[in-house]
């Protein structure tokens, strides 16, 4: 009976050293993901304030397993983080269903447009339409308080805030929102306008303007994102296209025909529907209004 005391703390031990472990091996797969270029064991070891010996042990069982792989001189994420995730896949969903509405503001923008969800505190994107403008080091998951769709999302949260006040809202750049505080406050006006922006929060130099998309409940089921050049991006523009095809979009989910784009992204979309979501004001490009015939986007 006596020994307890001491298998108690050796259980405890081996428990709070598992712990640190796991703790250490996430810091090191975030540090990954935030990177868009292969890192050097330097630089990971500056940014998870830990040993190079450590982080180069932690590496080694994370290529291992297939977490992380080496490239060049450096480390970055393996195929097991880059698997598609089923948020990422309903991202991509969405997209495919709303690809002319996308397209549109795309045509009208110049800027990467896409659709995102919320899943526990992150966003996920589908693919970026761009041409003329794409960030390079954009990865994701992103985390919602420096995303403008995760700020949109967050806004339609009852216990949002209460939530972040759990965890702590990591600095990506000088302009990100590290106050539970002040990012509450921003919450309330991006409920109240139904738009939300990142200035530079996740990445220094992009701009987002994000507005929602609703569902038939009214429930806001994604995000339009349009991202472009901090210095340059003309946000009152872009605020009102974007809330010009959500407003489209989300009254085309509310129609029992919508199925999707055509048959080739695995329905088709219904005339009457589209003519209807014209009338909502400047019309959606890239589309075969007749019943059965697959829109531009989907040919090829």
């Amino acid at each position: 009976m006596s020994e307890q005391p001491c298998q108690t703390s050796d259980r405890a031990e081996t428990q709070g050293g598992f712990t640190r472990s796991v703790d250490r091996a996430l810091s090191l797969l975030e540090a990954l993901a935030a990177h868009g270029s292969p890192s050097s064991l330097s630089s990971l070891a500056r940014a998870t304030n830990l040993s190079k010996a450590t982080v180069h042990r932690i590496l080694n069982t994370l290529v291992a397993r297939g977490f992380a792989e080496r490239a060049g001189d450096g480390y970055t994420l393996g195929n097991q983080m880059l698997r598609p995730r089923p948020e990422a896949i309903r991202a991509a969903a969405l997209q495919r269903k709303l690809m002319p509405f996308l397209l549109a503001l795309y045509e009208r923008t110049h800027c990467a447009v896409s659709v995102g969800v919320l899943h526990r505190g992150y966003v996920f994107y589908s693919d970026r339409l761009h041409h003329q403008w794409h960030h390079d080091s954009f990865r994701q998951p992103v985390p919602a308080h420096c995303s403008a769709v995760g700020k949109l999302f967050l806004s339609y949260e009852r216990d949002a805030v209460a939530g972040l006040a759990e965890r702590e809202l990591k600095r990506f750049t000088a302009m990100t929102i590290t106050r539970v505080g002040d990012l509450s406050c921003e919450l309330t006006v991006v409920r109240r306008k139904s738009v939300a922006y990142s200035h530079g929060e996740y990445l220094r130099d992009e701009a987002e303007v994000a507005v929602p998309i609703f569902g038939p409940d009214r429930r806001i089921v994604a995000g339009v994102s349009v991202a472009g050049p901090l210095d340059s991006m003309n946000l009152d523009a872009v605020r009102m296209e974007a809330s010009q095809s959500a407003q489209k979009a989300s009254y085309y989910l509310s129609q029992p025909t919508a199925l999707g784009l055509s048959q080739r992204c695995g329905s088709q979309y219904d005339g009457a529907t589209l003519e209807a979501c014209g009338q909502l004001g400047g019309g959606i490009p890239s589309q075969r209004a007749s019943s059965g015939r697959s829109c531009d986007a989907c040919e090829g």
